[in-house]
């Protein structure tokens, strides 16, 4: 009796099945940290400690929309430092929305993160903008520059109500103290 003779080729092939797994990951997929220090990635970090891998400079655009509430005429800057004054403002934002149940926030490290709600103030007509410039920590001070724009004045309203929101976390650099000053700038 002979024995089957296998090419090249599916010799090679059956090496890669077992080299590669074909099964699609279960869960999320994770990117590796990028380290910018001298820490070891096989170091553990203590409960409570910042992860010396995280990004550490800046902030992040974490999701933006429309407020639908207008029982007030200013700009409102909400420094959220804690779950549940987070999720009183977001609630209060995803009702505004009939697929609300398909929202879902990043994820927030408490410890080390803290969320601002940037708040336009409200216009008659669609096309206003808001966007958050820049974010820093400075001398035990959070500064924050928005620059808000309402809907152009020399074109056609469309008679709706338009109140930007933004969201947006930045890490704690100074522990529990969050003061924070919101600035108007022209981008």
């Amino acid at each position: 009796m002979k024995a089957p003779v296998l090419g090249l080729t599916s010799i090679l092939l059956l090496l890669a099945g077992c080299v590669i797994d074909v099964n699609e990951p279960e869960g999320p997929i994770a990117p590796a940290p990028f380290p910018d220090d001298d820490t070891s990635p096989s170091q553990g970090i203590d409960v409570g400690e910042p992860n010396p891998n995280a990004p550490r400079d800046g902030f992040r655009h974490d999701y933006e929309g429309e407020w639908c509430y207008y029982e007030d005429q200013e700009f409102q800057g909400r420094v959220l430092g804690d779950e549940k004054k987070f999720n009183d403002t977001w609630h209060d934002f995803i009702a505004c929305y009939p697929d609300a149940d398909l929202v879902a926030y990043p994820e927030i490290d408490w410890e080390r993160e803290f969320v601002m709600a940037l708040i336009a103030p409200p216009s008659g007509c669609a096309g206003a903008e808001l966007d958050v410039v820049d974010a820093s920590a400075q001398d035990g001070q959070y500064l924050v520059a928005y620059d808000h724009d309402p809907p152009p004045e020399d074109q056609p309203c469309a008679a709706v109500m338009s109140r930007p929101i933004e969201f947006i976390s930045m890490d704690r650099w100074y522990g529990d103290t969050l003061d924070v000053r919101f600035d108007e700038v022209e981008a």
